[in-house]
């Protein structure tokens, strides 16, 4: 084995005492990658800017060896240091060179000789690299010539044609071009000519007047023609002209007394026009005559292309030009006094060169062949010249190995010395194209860069063993196994070294190696192959072929083998119809055992699934079918094949029935007035159909889809059709409906209809006619805006007939359809009549919310009336506030009459009886009646004065569940917003809830303190869900009941408090704590303990039931306490954490003080202050409720009892208010700044009242908490801080 490993390193040993002398390893001519990117450059020159202005000309190359730069001026050698570019000012140079590897250039202070054409050259050893051209121009602003004010004045006749000329002077660049208007006072204004079809320049900057108008005359001001240059931020002002109108100035009273010219052309611009592609072209026309003429343009031979031609008034503007775009184009000319003056131009487009194939820099090896391609198009055709490092390729030395080959530059058997620039010129009149690219020449031993190591395959699996090599001329290359060349038909040698071997087989595996020679030496890599067992399906999908229902699941099995090296790498995916599935998808799972499970299926998922088992070397597959029974799959290739105005024939084709046969078809269409609103248009219920002709409306662009349906469901709307069917004109199908009249603005005869959508126009010019006629005249009015759908018409009569007709028309005429004819009344006012004698009904009694009124009844004619009469209205107002007032309709259809009997006078005048209902309880208002038309109100009648009795309250204003335990409830509502009299307190009863059954109502528990506003609500089964009822209650008993639905907690322990808050005094202390917001119940009880700092036993506070608070008094003076908060739930206990710093306030114990600074003198005195303060209040309040509430003597004659009756009640419970409350209780959110309640098996009767002690005057607890407030109310510290 080792004779034959010598054999091969033998031959490299001989290869390498015969291999040439090893060359550079690169010949590489400079390329020039940084020069100027324009081909024209401006500068301002140093006679014309004191800024010290500066030109970079870049360049900059690549190449090896070293590189040295060169310019050219106008084709001749630019020196830099030349002593004639030295500064006059500064007397150092004007032009700097910047470092050795670069040739960029730097000119300051530029003179007019610095102009010129410069190129830059960068060459080394192998060849020279040419830059593009750059021509460097001097700036120039020239001045107008100068004119006497008589060349410069115009005396034009009114309406006549005016040209102003401009003349302007040199520029370079062309300067841009305006008029102004100059005045002494003012200065400059511009003469703005779009928008003015009368005035217009032409592209030399003269002006022209279509027609001169009385404004032109411009008395002191003066025209001028300005130029500006924007390189040199310059403008030149021209000579000033003055136009004087012959005849001078009219006078608004005279008027303008204008002659009449016809159409005449004032200005055509160049009629043969060549136009560069892609550039911009304008015609231009300008025509005079009065009135102005209008100007139209055209393609004589073509259309008009929209997208990029724009047609101004005097100008056609064809913007990017395309060699479509050459032709004929006309501008035409008129007037009402002249036939049309019609112009025409010529186009024609041709461009500058453009490159088919760029020349582009080649790298090649010594022996080889390098080629270059220089293709250029363009109009005229560009003429192509090839150079060499600079130098015409015509004028260098014949070479055998340099040829043109069909429009290209070929090399072969490339030596060293080809290595060069060459460059490619490409040039017609409108430019040229250079391109400087350069020939590079490699020449090295071969090098392995990706060498053969340890390669894997699996049986009859192809595998490439890599070798990749380069090397200049390129290397030969051979592989052999052991000291076998490796030769045949499963051997695939590639040109970078790599060989592929088909089919492996397990006799493969072994060592290999790769060897590569040139004349410049040779290598070689070795490395190993390794086969492996091929990998199989063992248990390809079952089932093979399977129906589902869509929305049902389809799973999939399949299993595999593989080599038992390569078993940890084994994995399989699935693929439907050849893509992967996607896993992200929730309704695709991949099952442990490599399953494959498809919820939900729909069509989508009908298709081919194939097992891929893998393992990193090979792969196997299997495949099963999936059948979805689903929906149809949309139909496709919608289209109209005939559009007319009324009829649409449509053609589609069936998509997919996804094994359900289809058993109709829907054809549904939305149109360009609304887009975005599908409308069904019709069924088809031919299953095989695949067109319909469908009825359309004219004039309308409309789009169609197509809805396939089978017994399973609908598909998904089809893709609409296309193109855009447009229906032609014709006169509208129907008038305006629902014609009616609005008599609320006096003065009007106002007609409404409902305005008719667009599609219902059927053409042009839509409008609607509107026809009055009255007393045998006939007015007409035309309403052209589709979207109003009413007409004020200005009359002198009050609710007055007329005959109204709403048709519709469009420019194809009158819709043939009848039209309605509508009587219309003009506006109402207010009625000329008042009721009068307004009083109670005699007899009838007065409730808390009711009482009957009767009235003298008022005349009702339309006269009277002075509109149509709607009935009475019962006003009413608190006799403390008359601004506010209430309405009650009384309509004529419930008002009921008390005529005179036969016995009265003839004349008697009849009354009207109604019932006012709904009034507030326990008011004190005032009353009256108005006659009411349609929109207005009479003068109000007497006014009359009514106390209505005391009611039952309404509902109180929120209602919550606190916190909550396994046996109990806290609870805590707010007063009604409607008292209706007296609060004497509340009631609270409740029902236990089980499932849907509500049980029987428990025996309310009543509380007499209408301040009262919480309540402990114990007694209950744990884990059950409770309807709770609050009622309150005035003295006419209770009213509408609040309830709420609230679950108890499970049997647990009481949740441990938390110690908010401590308020130290001397003698005692201010507690406050909290429960954690959880589901976990609440202890029933809570209570503070407390002891000094040192004692062992803990003394007890009294229990809270309803708050979450407590004060603990009998303390001494500066001593250290420590204390902590206990729940209890009447059978567990848990305490909080212990405060262990709390120290009361004042001195020592044992400190001796005087009678007045003692601490219990103190508090009595506070306390006295106290009682003093809740007695003035108390008094005050019955004070205010003690006021009579007297009816009126004459309501008392009438029969009326103010405090009898028994009122309405609305037995609504408003579930606005309700309904926060009735969530589950399982997600009882407790908040932790809520008070916790009493013992779970007290019952609620036990804890009505609270110990007064603890509250103060205002209700509030003595120390921190303020009065009675909603959940959503923090609570506020009161102004007292002692109790006693």
């Amino acid at each position: 084995m080792m004779q034959h490993r010598s054999i091969p390193l033998l031959i490299l040993f001989i290869l390498y005492l015969h291999a040439e002398e090893l060359p550079p390893r690169q010949s590489q001519p400079p390329t020039i990658i940084l020069q100027p990117e324009r081909s024209v450059k401006y500068f301002k020159g140093s006679s014309r800017t004191t800024d010290k202005e500066l030109v970079e000309l870049p360049c900059t190359a690549i190449g090896s060896p070293n590189i040295t730069f060169q310019w050219l001026k106008d084709g001749e050698p630019f020196n830099p240091d030349d002593p004639n570019f030295i500064s006059k000012k500064t007397n150092i140079t004007r032009v700097v060179q910047f470092k050795e590897d670069t040739g960029t250039l730097v000119l300051s202070e530029l003179e007019s000789e610095d102009s010129g054409i410069y190129q830059c050259i960068a060459s080394n050893a192998f060849g020279k690299s040419y830059s593009r051209h750059l021509h460097l121009v001097e700036a120039k602003l020239g001045v107008f010539k100068s004119l006497s004010k008589e060349e410069g004045t115009y005396k034009p006749v009114l309406g006549e044609s005016l040209k102003l000329s401009c003349e302007p002077p040199e520029s370079i660049p062309p300067p841009k071009i305006d008029w102004v208007r100059y005045d002494a006072e003012d200065g400059f204004t511009f003469i703005i000519t779009k928008g003015d079809d009368r005035i217009e320049t032409d592209f030399e900057g003269n002006l022209y007047f279509a027609n001169i108008q009385q404004q032109d005359d411009n008395n002191k001001e003066k025209y001028g023609c300005s130029v500006h240059n924007h390189i040199l931020s310059g403008t030149s002002y021209g000579y000033f002209s003055w136009i004087h109108i012959q005849g001078g100035m009219k006078t608004e009273q005279e008027g303008d007394s204008q002659m009449q010219f016809p159409t005449s052309l004032l200005y055509q611009s160049q009629k043969e026009v060549v136009g560069l592609k892609g550039r911009t072209v304008k015609f231009k026309c300008i025509f005079g005559g009065n009135p102005t003429p209008t100007i139209q343009w055209k393609r004589i031979d073509g259309t008009l292309d929209k997208t990029r031609i724009i047609q101004e008034t005097h100008e056609l503007v064809i913007q990017s030009v395309q060699r479509e775009d050459e032709g004929q184009y006309q501008c035409v000319g008129t007037n009402a006094l002249s036939d049309p003056l019609k112009y025409n131009f010529t186009l024609r487009v041709e461009s500058k060169p453009e490159w088919i194939r760029e020349p582009r820099p080649v790298e090649k090896g010594v022996e080889e062949e390098a080629s270059f391609a220089c293709n250029a198009d363009g109009i005229p055709k560009p003429v192509i010249k090839w150079f060499s490092n600079g130098k015409p390729l015509e004028t260098l030395p014949p070479s055998d190995r340099r040829r043109f080959v069909n429009n290209q530059l070929i090399f072969i058997n490339l030596t060293r010395d080809d290595a060069q620039v060459i460059q490619c010129n490409a040039s017609n009149d409108h430019g040229y194209l250079w391109a400087d690219v350069s020939l590079s020449i490699l020449a090295f031993k071969p090098e392995i860069k990706i060498p053969l190591m340890m390669v894997k395959v699996a049986e009859d699996q192809s595998v490439v063993l890599p070798c990749e090599t380069i090397g200049k001329p390129n290397p030969v290359i051979y592989w052999k196994k052991g000291v076998q060349k490796l030769e045949g038909d499963r051997y695939i040698p590639h040109p970078s070294g790599n060989l592929t071997l088909k089919n492996a087989e397990k006799s493969d595996e072994g060592s290999y190696t790769c060897y590569a020679q040139n004349k410049y030496g040779a290598v070689e890599a070795t490395g190993q192959l390794i086969v492996r067992k091929k990998t199989e399906i063992t248990s390809p999908p079952f089932p093979k072929e399977q129906l589902v229902r869509f929305g049902s699941v389809a799973h999939f099995k399949c299993s595999a083998t593989t080599d038992d090296q390569e078993s940890k790498n084994l994995g399989i995916t699935w693929l439907h119809n050849g893509i992967p599935v996607d896993l992200h998808n929730p309704d695709v799972e991949i099952t442990d055992a490599f399953g494959l499970i498809l919820k939900n299926t729909s069509s989508k998922n009908t298709g081919n699934y194939t097992c891929v088992a893998t393992n990193g070397l090979d792969s196997a597959s299997a495949s099963a079918q999936l059948n979805v029974l689903a929906p149809p799959d949309p139909p496709r290739d919608v289209s109209v094949s005939a559009c007319k105005p009324r009829e649409v024939e449509l053609h589609w084709n069936a998509g997919s029935n996804n094994f359900s046969p289809i058993k109709y078809f829907i054809i549904e269409y939305n149109n360009t007035y609304k887009p975005d609103k599908w409308k069904e248009a019709g069924r088809v219920d031919d299953p095989l159909a695949t067109s319909h002709s469908i009825t359309v409306s004219p004039h309308v662009s409309y789009t169609f889809r197509v809805i396939a349906v089978n017994e399973l469901g609908q598909s998904q709307p089809s893709r609409h059709s296309n193109p855009i069917c447009q229906t032609g004109p014709a006169p509208p199908d129907k008038h305006p409906s629902n014609i009616r009249d609005d008599r609320s603005k006096p003065g009007f005869l106002i007609v409404q209809w409902d305005i008719m959508e667009q599609e219902d126009h059927n053409g042009e010019g839509f409008a609607y006619e509107v026809v009055i006629k009255k007393d045998g005249k006939t007015e007409t009015y035309i309403i052209d805006d589709w979207k109003n759908g009413s007409k004020e018409i200005p009359v002198d009569t009050v609710y007055e007939p007329y005959e109204v007709t709403v048709t519709a028309r469009n420019n194809l005429g009158v819709s043939t359809a009848p039209p309605y004819t509508f009587r219309a009344y003009s506006a109402e006012a207010e009625p000329l009549v008042t009721p009068s004698n307004f009083e109670l009904v005699p007899g009838k009694e007065v409730t808390d919310t009711e009482a009957w009124f009767q009235w003298d009844a008022v005349d009702t004619s339309p006269a009277m009336m002075r509109g149509e009469f709607k009935g009475y209205k019962i006003r009413y107002w608190h006799a403390d506030n008359k601004e506010l007032k209430t309405e009650i309709d009384i309509p004529k259809a419930n008002e009921m009459n008390n005529k005179a009997s036969k016995r009265r006078r003839r004349r008697a005048v009849p009354k009207s009886i109604a019932v006012a209902k709904n009034l507030p309880p326990f008011s004190n208002l005032e009353l009256d009646v108005v006659a009411v038309n349609t929109h207005y109100a009479s003068n109000g009648s007497n006014s009359i004065n009514l106390t209505t009795p005391e009611g039952v309250p309404g509902q109180v204003s929120y209602a919550a569940v606190l916190v909550r335990g396994a046996h109990h409830f806290l609870l805590e509502w707010g007063q009604p917003k409607e008292i209706n009299g007296v609060l004497t307190g509340f009631e609270i009863g409740h029902k236990k809830i089980n499932g849907l059954v509500v049980g029987e109502m428990s025996e309310p528990v009543k509380y007499d303190d209408p301040n009262q506003n919480r309540a402990f609500l114990g007694g209950l089964e744990d884990r059950s869900e409770y309807r709770i009822f609050i009622w309150a209650k005035t003295r006419k008993g209770p009213g509408e009941p609040y309830f709420l639905d609230a679950k108890t907690a499970h049997p647990a322990p009481p949740q441990r408090p938390e110690i908010v808050h401590i308020f130290p005094a001397e003698t005692y202390l201010n507690v406050s704590w909290k429960v954690a917001p959880s589901n976990e119940p609440v202890g029933s009880i809570h209570y503070v303990e407390y002891r000094k700092t040192g004692d062992s036993e803990w003394k007890k506070g009294p229990d809270e039931r309803l708050y979450h608070w407590s004060n603990i008094s009998g303390l001494q003076t500066a001593t250290r306490y420590e204390v902590r908060i206990v729940a209890s739930n009447g059978k567990e206990k848990i305490a909080s954490d212990i405060k262990s710093d709390v120290i009361t306030a004042g001195a020592s114990p044992v400190a001796e003080g005087g009678f007045v600074t003692a601490g219990w003198f103190i508090g009595m005195m506070i306390a006295i202050a106290v009682l003093i303060l809740i007695l003035i209040i108390v008094c005050f309040i019955k004070r205010s409720r003690g006021k009579a509430y007297h009816v009126q003597e004459k309501e008392r004659l009438n029969g009326a009892d103010p405090e009898g009756g028994e009122g309405n009640h609305n037995n609504d419970i408003p579930r606005s208010e309700a309904e926060p409350l009735t969530k589950s209780p399982d997600s009882f959110d407790n908040d932790n700044e809520k008070p916790l309640g009493g013992s779970e098996t007290d019952s609620m009767a036990e804890y009505g009242d609270v110990d007064p002690s603890k509250f103060n005057e205002d209700g509030s607890f003595i120390g921190q908490y303020g009065g009675q407030k909603a959940p959503s109310e923090a609570a506020v510290p009161s102004a007292m801080s002692t109790f006693v």
